[in-house]
């Protein structure tokens, strides 16, 4: 079941980065869709490899997109033909630190002005898996993974500490998938 699981990670994991890669050298418009596309991916797959405290484990699974932006769209559009466990997915975006509480995975893209320090205090306080994109000095501030970008490739670094701290398990596929593990 292990290999089976290691195997099946690897595949999504290659899927994801040969669709950013391909459009790497295009225009800028495409290059982006595809980095959209690609996180949505990375976001329903990190979901699968992730163990949530057993309170967490009721209705739909929630999949939160802080603020404005493109990934809620491509995210909505794989969630309406995709179940995690059997359990509806439902996206949302989330304009404010007090709706954290109602999501599994809250993704949060790299803009200027956001509160990454109360966000993760929330994120950590409701055991939500907190994914960042491209954030400098992400797992100092409390993200679990954050989305970072090497040779024109999509990769992701892992914060076990904080994973720990929001008292989710992840499971060893993820780990040996990251390009970094803190």
């Amino acid at each position: 079941m292990k290999i089976r699981n290691i195997l099946l990670a690897t595949i999504w994991c290659l899927v994801a980065l040969n669709s950013f890669a391909k459009v790497a050298d295009d225009n800028g418009a495409e290059k982006s869709m595809a980095k959209v596309k690609a996180y949505s991916i990375f976001l329903y797959q990190f979901s699968r490899y992730i163990e949530w405290p057993a309170e967490r484990n009721q209705d739909a699974f929630v999949i939160g997109v802080f603020g404005t932006s493109d990934v809620t769209d491509a995210m909505k559009e794989l969630a309406a033909s995709k179940k995690l466990n059997g359990r509806d997915i439902v996206v949302k975006q989330i304009d404010h630190s007090s709706d954290i509480a109602k999501c599994h995975v809250l993704f949060v893209p790299n803009v200027k002005g956001i509160d990454i320090n109360a966000i993760s205090t929330q994120a950590r306080n409701n055991h939500v898996l907190l994914v960042t994109e491209e954030m400098k000095d992400a797992m100092k501030t409390g993200a679990v993974i954050n989305f970072v970008e090497i040779n024109s490739r999509m990769n992701f670094e892992l914060s076990m500490t904080e994973a720990s701290n929001y008292h989710l398990q992840v499971s060893q596929a993820l780990k040996q998938l990251a390009t970094t593990v803190k």
